[in-house]
């Protein structure tokens, strides 16, 4: 209970943050061919990945599960804070946040739907709980800091930053609760398993790299959203679907290693994009 307490409220600061800093000026910035090639990164690229990833290295079918809905759910709200601590653009991380979670919460239930043989009952109550939660903890805080940047004379800037900030302490409270949680599981863990998580987490938060055309912030930008998988899609799918707890067991344990993988690699951007503007300058 505690952990979603801190979830739900890293997911809606960060947004609400994120809002704050999205202006007008930053609309040229996004390209059609971007969107597309980004929702092929998360959505069938990244997928593979993990299918190959967990097929050569003959994980156990729990883990393998785990993996593969974790790599199948874009979208993770949580990759707006990684988005401003890497100095991406909010403009653009807002977007594939709002983005590739509508396109996983409608469609990864039915893709699971078709794989399974899952009741539509079932998959239909997944979608609905899926939408609700997009809106509450994704679109109306996005929304809402966007609509008071707009409309109120007030220092958004410095309300974002000290936001950030906050965001980034509970980010940190919540590692400490998922490794304190999972703390047994994570001490058995087959170096296999380690090993698939951390490779598909370290290429997702440097996916940005595939970018090299565009500019460091957008691809600083993708490689936060993309970094940070959807565990709330997972999550709900194995509950109404399976309702197996070694699965969400395996979830948590890669949402463990995912955000301290994309706390490293975010830094490394934030670096990056500091050392491009020094040598531009």
């Amino acid at each position: 209970m505690i952990l979603k307490f801190f979830l739900i409220a890293l997911s809606v600061i960060s947004m609400f943050a994120m809002g704050l800093q999205i202006s007008r000026n930053n609309e040229d910035l996004v390209i059609k061919k971007l969107a597309f090639l980004a929702i092929g990164l998360n959505c069938l690229i990244l997928p593979c990945l993990a299918f190959y990833l967990t097929w050569a290295l003959e994980l156990t079918e729990e883990f393998r599960m785990a993996i593969l809905l974790c790599a199948i759910s874009p979208g993770g709200t949580s990759g707006a804070i990684f988005v401003m601590r890497s100095n991406g653009n909010p403009f653009v991380g807002g977007l594939l946040i709002l983005g590739l979670n509508t396109i996983g919460s409608i469609l990864i239930p039915i893709i699971v739907y078709f794989s399974i043989n899952a009741m539509v009952e079932s998959t239909l109550s997944v979608i609905g709980n899926l939408f609700l939660i997009g809106i509450g903890m994704q679109a109306f805080p996005l929304m809402l800091g966007i609509w008071i940047r707009k409309n109120l004379n007030l220092n958004h800037i410095s309300i974002s930053k000290v936001l950030s900030k906050l965001a980034n302490v509970i980010l940190l409270i919540t590692i400490i609760l998922i490794t304190i949680e999972h703390y047994s599981a994570l001490l058995h863990l087959q170096w296999e398993i380690i090993f698939a998580i951390s490779m598909l987490a370290i290429f997702a938060s440097n996916s940005g790299i595939l970018f090299f055309k565009y500019p460091m912030k957008i691809q600083s930008s993708i490689s936060a959203v993309t970094g940070i998988r959807n565990l709330t899609i997972a999550l709900i799918l194995v509950e109404f679907l399976w309702k197996d707890t070694s699965i969400s067991i395996g979830i948590m344990l890669y949402g463990a290693i995912m955000y301290v993988v994309a706390y490293f690699s975010s830094n490394l951007w934030k670096s990056k994009l500091k050392y491009a503007d020094n040598f531009n300058e």
